[in-house]
């Protein structure tokens, strides 16, 4: 098993490895606020969260990037990724959440 297939779990937040079976969540999540229509960030909305999960799911596959949904309660909330990981330096960034 790869490090990507491992979730991240504490009692009320988990993190899982992101999956295509995310998509709807994804969307529903920001919904209430239309968050993807805010200039100053960016969140995948109906148009962009099949792009933007294929982008994770490629990345996953290429070992550049874990990416994850945020579950809290087990209700997922959003998405976050470890990205321009450098193993032999043994670092990571955390972004796109």
């Amino acid at each position: 098993m790869d490090d990507a297939d491992h979730p991240l779990r504490s009692d009320r937040l988990s993190l899982v490895p992101l999956q295509r079976d995310h998509r709807e969540d994804l969307l529903r999540a920001p919904a209430d606020g239309r968050l993807w229509d805010l200039r100053f960030t960016n969140v995948p909305g109906p148009d962009t969260v099949d792009a933007y999960l294929e982008t994770a799911l490629v990345g996953r596959a290429a070992g550049t990037v874990i990416p994850y949904a945020i579950e809290v309660d087990s209700q997922v909330v959003g998405s976050t990724r470890f990205w321009k990981l450098d193993r032999a330096n043994r670092k990571v960034e955390i972004g796109h959440s």
